[in-house]
C-alpha cells in the first residue's frame, strides 16, 4: 500500500513538473518570438533608414513604438535574448533584408496594422518630396551655366528614372508581400489572441497542480506515518509472498512433474489402447486360427481314428494273413513231406518195376505165359498207380505253387499295410506335435492377453487418480495465484 501511494505521489509530482516545464517552455517560446519580432523591427528600421535617409527616421519616430530592452526581456529568470538581434548590418537589397521585412509584416500587432497604410502612403510621397527638393536646388543654382545645368539635369533625370523603375518594382513586390503579410498577420492575431487565454489556462493548471502537489505532500506526510506503521506488515507480507513464491515454484515443479506424469500416463494409455486394439485384433485372429486349428484337430482326430481303425484292420488282416501263412507253411511242409514220400514211393515203384521187369525177363525164360499175364497186369496196375502218383505229385506241386503265389501276394499286402500303418503313425505324431504347438501358442497368447488386460486395468484404475491429482494441483495453483494477485 505504501509503495502504491509513493508511486502515485511520484507520478503526480512528475506530472506537475512536466506541466510546469511545458508552461515555462511555452512562456519562453512566446518571449523568444516577441524578442525576435522586436529585433526584426529594429533591423527593418535600420534598413529603411539606410534606404530612405530623408524620410524614414521621421516615420520611425512618429509611427513605430520604440521597444526598450527592459520591455523585451521575458519575465522568466532563465530566459536569454537571442544573439545578434540589433547588431546586424547588411545591404538594403539583400535577401536577408527582404526576409526581415517579411518577418516584420508577419509579426505586426493590430496597433501596428493601423500605421502600415500611413507608412505606405509616406513611402509613395517620397518621390514628390524628392522632386520638390530638386526644384529648390535648381532655383538656387541659377548662377550655373546652361551646359552644366543641362548635363546635371540629364544625369539626375536618368538617375531618377532608374530609381523610379527600381522603386516601382520594389513597390509591386512590397504590395504583394504586404497582402501576404496581412493574411499572415490575421493568423498571428488569432494565435496572439489565443495565447493569453492559453497562458491563463496554463497558469490556472499550474496553480491547481501546485495546490494538488501541496495537498499530496500533506497526504504524503500522513501516509509516511502510516507507512512506517505498515512497514512491518509489508515486510511480513513480503516474507509471506516469498514463502508463497517458493511454494508456488515447488507446486509448479510438482505440477510440471504431474503434467509430465499425466502426459506420460495419457501416452501410455493411448499406447495401451493401441496395444489393446492390436491384441484384440490378434486375439480375433488367434481365435480364428484357434477355431481353424480346432477344426483341423477334429479333422486330424477323425483321420487318426480312421488311421487307427485302418491300422487295427490291417493288424487283423496281418494276423489273419500270418495265420494263413502259418497254415500254408504247415500245408507246404506237409506237401513237401508227401512229395518226399511220393518220391520215395516212386523210387520204390521204379525199383519194383525194374525188379519186375527183371523178374519178367527172368520169368519169360523160366515161367509160362500166365506169369507173363500176371506180370503184365501187375505192371499195368503199377503203371496206373505210378501215373496216379505222378498226377497227384503234379497237382500237389501246382497247389504248392498257388499257395506260394498267394503267400507272396499276402506278404506284399502285409508290407503295403505296414507302410500305410507307418505313414499313419508318422502323420499321427506330426498332428500330435502340431496340436501341442497350437496348445502352447494358445496358452502364450492367453497369458499375454491376460497380462495386457491387467496392465490396461491398472492404467485405467490409475487414470482417475492422476486426473484427480492434476485437478487438485490446478485448483491449488489457481488458489495460490488468486492469493498472490
Amino acid at each position: 500500500m505504501d509503495a502504491k501511494v509513493k508511486q502515485m505521489i511520484k507520478l503526480i509530482e512528475e506530472d506537475a513538473d512536466s506541466f510546469a516545464r511545458r508552461a515555462e517552455m511555452a512562456y519562453r517560446a512566446l518571449a523568444k518570438r516577441y524578442d525576435h519580432a522586436t529585433g526584426v523591427i529594429r533591423h527593418a528600421h535600420k534598413t529603411m533608414a539606410e534606404a530612405f535617409p530623408n524620410q524614414v527616421p521621421m516615420m520611425l519616430t512618429d509611427d513605430l513604438p520604440v521597444v526598450s530592452p527592459a520591455e523585451t526581456e521575458p519575465h522568466t529568470p532563465e530566459m536569454r535574448h537571442p544573439a545578434g538581434n540589433g547588431g546586424y548590418t547588411g545591404e538594403p537589397d539583400s535577401p536577408l533584408n527582404k526576409t526581415g521585412l517579411k518577418q516584420l509584416n508577419d509579426l505586426y500587432i493590430p496597433r501596428e496594422q493601423e500605421n502600415l497604410p500611413k507608412f505606405a502612403r509616406r513611402g509613395f510621397n517620397f518621390f514628390e518630396t524628392r522632386e520638390e527638393s530638386n526644384e529648390q536646388n535648381s532655383g538656387s543654382n541659377n548662377t550655373l551655366s546652361e551646359s552644366e545645368r543641362v548635363t546635371k539635369d540629364e544625369t539626375e533625370i536618368l538617375a531618377l528614372k532608374k530609381a523610379i523603375a527600381k522603386l516601382e518594382d520594389e513597390k509591386e513586390a512590397g504590395l504583394l508581400q504586404y497582402q501576404q503579410s496581412l493574411e499572415k498577420m490575421s493568423n498571428l492575431e488569432l494565435e496572439v489572441s489565443t495565447a493569453p487565454e492559453n497562458s491563463r489556462k496554463l497558469d490556472e493548471r499550474a496553480s491547481k497542480a501546485e495546490a494538488e502537489v501541496q495537498a499530496l505532500k500533506e497526504a504524503q506526510i500522513k501516509l509516511q506515518a502510516e507507512s512506517e506503521a505498515s512497514l512491518l506488515q509489508y515486510q511480513e507480507c513480503l516474507e509471506k509472498i516469498s514463502n508463497l513464491e517458493k511454494n508456488i515454484s515447488s507446486l509448479q515443479k510438482e505440477a510440471g512433474e504431474l503434467n509430465e506424469r499425466a502426459t506420460k500416463a495419457e501416452t501410455e494409455s493411448e499406447s495401451l489402447k493401441q496395444e489393446l486394439a492390436r491384441v484384440e485384433a490378434e486375439k480375433k485372429a488367434t481365435l480364428v486360427q484357434y477355431n481353424q486349428c480346432l477344426e483341423t484337430i477334429s479333422k486330424l482326430e477323425e483321420r487318426i481314428k480312421e488311421a487307427e481303425e485302418n491300422a487295427r484292420r490291417i493288424k487283423e488282416h496281418a494276423d489273419i494273413a500270418e495265420k494263413e501263412i502259418e497254415a500254408l507253411e504247415l500245408q507246404v511242409t506237409k506237401l513237401n513231406e508227401e512229395k518226399e514220400d511220393a518220391a520215395l514211393h516212386y523210387q520204390q515203384c521204379m525199383e519194383i518195376i525194374s525188379s519186375l521187369e527183371y523178374n519178367l525177363s527172368c520169368a519169360e525164360e523160366e515161367s509160362s505165359e500166365q506169369k507173363c499175364l500176371l506180370l503184365e497186369t501187375s505192371n499195368h496196375t503199377l503203371q496206373s498207380e505210378l501215373q496216379s502218383l505222378a498226377q497227384k505229385v503234379g497237382s500237389q506241386s501246382e497247389e504248392l505253387n498257388e499257395k506260394q503265389q498267394e503267400l507272396g501276394r499276402l506278404w506284399g499286402c502285409i508290407q503295403k499295410e505296414r507302410l500305410r500303418f507307418i505313414e499313419a503313425e508318422t502323420a499321427f505324431q506330426t498332428l500330435q506335435q502340431l496340436h501341442s504347438q497350437s496348445q502352447e501358442e494358445l496358452r502364450s497368447l492367453a497369458s499375454e492377453l491376460n497380462s495386457k488386460v491387467e496392465i490396461l486395468g491398472n492404467v485405467e484404475s490409475r487414470k482417475p487418480d492422476l486426473e484427480d491429482e492434476v485437478h487438485r494441483v490446478s485448483e491449488e495453483n489457481k488458489i495460490l495465484n488468486e492469493d498472490i494477485f
